[in-house]
């Protein structure tokens, strides 16, 4: 740590990241006085270097920080909206996490009323933002989201055209992440200068964690019921059983018991 903070004051911004990254951990307070304030203060100086992937880790930090001061609706909402602002330049340099978080971050919405959206978040809603983090295919959570959010969307749907739209959208997302197994990572060979890193700190994505399973139970409920599909009881039970035998979702045998 001490190392890292000499790097710091000598001006590496890659050791200030991974200052931020080692600052994490609850036990490294005692190397600061204020840790919450350090990181947010090297990793601005990162993500002014105009870096997407270094922008993204400031945003991440930024609304990370909001949640823990969520009772403080000023501090909270400048957090937001600076994270939001980051994340907007982060799409626009195509990285396709900043669209994801955007989807998802809009939640803070409903808990900030006075918050005032920066223009280029408010273009888009929050289902047009998943929308737009699965242009590139490449990371297979995304779609999972994508996939969960529009099912979700024509469940409550009181507009039958419109929740049969919005599962035919749904259903080639869903198929992707019901036959994933592992999520494609984005290779970070040592870089740095005037110090050699192992690898970059390109900050966090979103995990696959149980997304497969729930994708099979979906799928496997909307071919049971024909909800918005033609009824396939044969290709439902592909689905529950997949979701019981590879991913353990006990409730699969249930359904199954049904068919």
């Amino acid at each position: 740590m001490k190392l890292l903070q000499g790097a710091v004051a000598q001006g590496d911004v890659h050791a200030g990241v991974l200052l931020a990254e080692r600052l994490y951990f609850k036990n490294r307070s005692s190397y600061v006085d204020d840790r919450q304030g350090l990181k947010l203060e090297v990793l601005s100086k990162a993500a002014a270097t105009g870096d997407a992937d270094y922008r993204y880790v400031f945003a991440t930090e930024l609304l990370d920080q909001a949640q823990k001061v969520i009772a403080d609706e000023g501090r909270a909402s400048q957090l937001v909206r600076q994270a939001f602002e980051e994340l907007v330049a982060v799409d626009e340099a195509g990285d396709t996490r900043a669209a994801a978080a955007l989807g998802s971050s809009t939640s803070f919405v409903d808990k900030l009323p006075g918050l005032t959206l920066p223009p280029a978040v408010m273009a888009r809603t929050p289902l047009d933002w998943k929308r737009r983090a699965v242009r590139d295919g490449r990371i297979i959570a995304h779609c999972c989201s994508l996939g969960f959010a529009l099912e979700k969307a024509a469940s409550v749907s009181e507009s039958h055209d419109l929740a049969g739209k919005l599962i035919v959208e749904a259903l080639p997302h869903l198929e992707v992440c019901a036959g994933a197994q592992k999520d494609r990572g984005r290779p970070s060979p040592p870089f740095g200068k005037p110090a050699l890193y192992v690898s970059k700190i390109l900050g966090t994505r979103s995990s696959l964690a149980n997304s497969p399973g729930h994708a099979n139970m979906i799928l496997g409920d909307l071919y049971a019921e024909g909800r918005s599909v033609l009824r396939d009881l044969a290709r439902a039970r592909r689905y529950f059983e997949r979701a019981l035998t590879v991913h353990q979702f006990s409730e699969a045998r249930e359904r199954l018991s049904r068919l």
